[in-house]
């Protein structure tokens, strides 16, 4: 993977609305020798050479995989071992990210500074130096919208954009505890404050999904079409293989069989449509209501 100069390292960011699935995709991308990623050290310690934290990763999938994952092959997991706590695991790594001033909730003419473009790259380069691999991934949800900050600092940057059906996301996003007081950046207030205004957290949910996606998409499309890829959640699930193969062949980096063994042990499967048993019809009618315009777009209707 080329790179428009010798400072500039070579990034991959992985975007999707969140509750997409794109924390189990980031895990068994990172499961790869070549890719290097944001860890739990970098997140609490931001200001340490990430050369050589980094060099505390294993560098065999199947001794990482056994850390990140539970034997359901979920990338959710509390209660860890503590020595498997000590394996660097992926991680959105914001603190990692502010540190060189990238802001949270980026005004739509924001633009970087040389400071803070240079930092980025000092700390991204060596991240990739020390593990000495061909590509940095990094997830993180607040990139949804810093798409444009990214691409000035990293115009020979790559994305992958996952995408679940909004229905399945809106389902998933309503149990998770922290929604209620995350501040939503297309509105301003907290998913709390909606709901105590008399908003339905259903649709709240639904439209987080649809802002989300229209967002990304909005803004990958001035992205040249040969660095981005969009991938579908349901087909990751459903054929893995040939899913993996499509993002490998994009970053150009290997499809090896030790890397294949290593993800097909997770077992991944698709998962049944929880909101289907426990939606009533007028709920599901207000989440179609904010959602079927975009769930029909993108052939999920």
């Amino acid at each position: 993977m080329k790179t428009s100069n010798r400072n500039e390292p070579a990034m991959t960011f992985l975007v999707g609305a969140g509750r997409s699935g794109t924390t189990l995709l980031y895990k068994v991308l990172c499961l790869h020798s070549d890719i290097a990623y944001l860890n739990n050290y970098h997140n609490r310690l931001p200001w340490l050479r990430a050369d050589l934290l980094s060099k505390l990763a294993l560098r065999e999938p199947h001794s990482k995989m056994a850390a990140w994952f539970n034997d359901a092959g979920n990338a959710y997991f509390v209660n860890r071992p503590w020595l498997k706590k000590l394996i660097p695991t992926p991680v959105e790594g914001e603190a990692f990210l502010a540190s060189c001033g990238l802001p949270l909730f980026p005004d739509e003419n924001e633009r970087l500074s040389k400071d803070a473009i240079d930092c980025l790259h000092h700390k991204f380069s060596l991240l990739q130096q020390g593990t000495n691999a061909k590509t940095v991934v990094c997830k993180r949800t607040a990139n949804n919208r810093r798409i444009p900050l990214l691409e000035s600092a990293f115009p020979t940057a790559r994305y992958i954009h996952l995408i679940r059906d909004g229905r399945d996301v809106t389902h998933s996003l309503s149990k998770v505890e922290w929604w209620d007081n995350l501040t939503l950046w297309w509105d301003g207030r907290t998913t709390a404050q909606l709901e105590a205004a008399g908003e339905d957290r259903l649709r709240i949910c639904a439209r987080n999904w649809v802002r989300e996606v229209e967002k990304l998409r909005c803004s990958l499309a001035a992205v040249a079409q040969d660095r981005r890829l969009e991938i579908r959640y349901e087909a990751f699930l459903a054929q893995p293989m040939t899913e993996l193969g499509k993002i490998f062949d994009f970053l150009n980096l290997p499809f090896d069989q030790k890397y294949r063994d290593a993800v097909t042990s997770l077992k991944l499967k698709t998962r049944p449509k929880a909101w289907s048993n426990v939606w009533s019809a007028e709920q599901l009618s207000g989440v179609l209501r904010e959602t079927d315009p975009l769930l029909s777009q993108l052939g999920y209707r």
